[in-house]
C-alpha cells in the first residue's frame, strides 16, 4: 500500500523485449518518471532498446529454463525494490507467472485486446488496481463484452512528441505517403488505391514506409506502377517527419475494424499538418473528432476520390491541415505521460 504523503511511487515490470519496440510504451516509460512514477524493469530477453532512464536486469542467457521461474523472480525483486506495484505492460508469459507474484497490486495497460478472442484471465485478477486503455471504444467493449466494473477502467489516449512532430507548410506536390504495417487487412486495399489514383494522376507518387512484402511489390511490377512508388522501407521513428513533410496526403486504408484502437501514426500526421484520408472504421473516430481528414467508405473509388480532392484543392487541404494541427495539441506526450502517472499513483494510493 501507498502511504498517502508519500510523493512518488515505484513500478515494476516484467516484460520481455517487445513492449519497448513499442514506440507508445517506450515514451511511456521514460517520461514517467518526470511525474513521480519511478520505473524498474525485469527483461527476460534482455534488450537494447529500452529507454536510458529506466532500471532494467537483463536476463539474455539461459532464458529457456528461466521463464518457468520468472514471476518467482520477479517477486523476490519487486520486493527488493520495495515497489508499491506491478505495472503489467506484456502479458506473453503463462498465467502461473503473475500467480506467484504475491498479493501485489497490478496497473494493466491495455492497448490492443482481441475482442474476437476469449479474454486474458488477468483482467479478472482480483490483484488488478487499474486497467488503463487509450480509447473510449476499447473501454466500452470490456465493460459490455468482458463485464469488467467501469470504476477499474481509466482512458489515457497515446500521444505525439510535438517537438519533434512539427508544423510545416502544405507543399504543392503530389505525394502521397501511407506507412505502418502491410498486413493484408491494409495492403490488400492500398494497393488498389494506388491503382485507381495512378490511373486518374500519372504523375502522382506514393511513399511507403514499413516492411513492404514481396508479394506487394511484384503486383507494382505486374501493374507496372513501380515507377511511380518509392520503398523506403523501415526507418527509426525519429525520421518520420521529415518524411511527412514531403508530402501533400497522408492516407491509411483498412478494411476491417481491430477494436477501437488508437493509431498514433494519424495523430502525428495531424501534428504536421497533413490532411488525412481514411476508411470509415473503428479507428477512424480521431479523424470524425479532430475534423482533419476525410473518411470514405472502405472501396478504392472512395478513397481515390478524396485522395484526387486534397491533391487539387489548397483550401480545403488547408483547412483539414489547421484543424489537425490544432487537435494534435492536447496529445502531447508531456500531458498524457502526467495524466498516466496521476492514474497510477491514484490507484494504489487508494488501496
Amino acid at each position: 500500500m501507498v502511504r498517502k504523503n508519500h510523493e512518488k511511487v515505484k513500478l515494476f515490470a516484467l516484460v520481455s523485449h517487445f513492449p519497448f519496440s513499442n514506440v507508445n510504451r517506450w515514451e511511456l516509460a521514460r517520461r514517467l518518471p518526470r511525474h513521480g512514477v519511478d520505473v524498474a524493469i525485469f527483461s527476460v530477453m534482455g534488450s537494447k532498446i529500452f529507454p536510458h532512464n529506466i532500471r532494467f536486469i537483463p536476463i539474455s542467457r539461459g532464458r529457456r529454463y528461466l521463464v518457468p521461474f520468472v514471476g518467482l523472480l520477479a517477486g523476490i525483486l519487486m520486493s527488493i525494490s520495495k515497489a508499491d506495484g506491478f505495472w503489467l505492460i506484456d502479458t506473453v508469459f503463462p498465467q502461473l507467472t503473475y500467480r506467484i507474484m504475491g498479493k501485489v497490486p497490478l496497473i494493466l495497460h491495455l492497448d490492443d485486446p482481441r475482442f474476437d478472442l476469449p479474454p486474458n484471465p488477468i483482467i479478472y485478477d482480483k490483484r488488478v488496481a487499474r486497467i488503463i486503455v487509450p480509447t473510449e471504444i476499447i473501454k466500452e467493449k470490456l465493460i459490455n463484452i468482458y463485464k469488467i466494473d467501469p470504476i477499474k477502467l481509466s482512458v489515457v489516449p497515446f500521444g505525439v512528441d510535438t517537438k519533434l512532430f512539427k508544423s510545416s507548410p502544405i507543399p504543392r506536390n503530389e505525394n502521397i505517403l501511407y506507412y505502418g504495417t502491410f498486413a493484408k487487412f491494409r495492403s490488400r486495399l492500398l494497393l488498389q488505391v494506388m491503382e485507381e489514383v495512378l490511373k486518374k494522376r500519372r504523375s502522382a507518387k506514393f511513399i511507403l514506409i514499413g516492411k513492404v512484402p514481396d508479394w506487394f511489390i511484384s503486383q507494382l511490377k505486374e501493374k507496372m506502377i513501380l515507377k511511380n512508388v518509392q520503398i523506403v522501407g523501415y526507418i527509426p521513428h525519429s525520421m518520420l517527419p521529415g518524411w511527412i513533410e514531403k508530402c501533400r496526403v497522408c492516407i491509411l486504408p483498412q478494411e476491417t475494424s481491430l477494436g477501437g484502437r488508437f493509431p498514433v501514426k494519424l495523430i502525428e500526421w495531424m501534428a504536421c499538418g497533413r490532411p488525412i484520408v481514411m476508411t470509415n472504421v473503428e479507428e477512424s473516430w480521431i479523424i470524425k473528432n479532430s475534423g482533419s481528414g476525410i473518411i470514405t467508405p472502405i472501396d478504392a473509388k472512395s478513397m481515390t476520390e478524396a485522395i484526387i480532392a486534397l491533391l487539387d484543392d489548397d483550401r480545403l487541404a488547408r483547412d483539414l491541415s489547421q484543424k489537425g494541427v490544432r487537435y494534435a495539441e492536447r496529445y502531447d506526450w508531456e500531458i498524457v505521460s502526467e495524466r498516466y502517472a496521476k492514474i497510477i499513483k491514484e490507484s494504489l494510493r487508494s488501496l
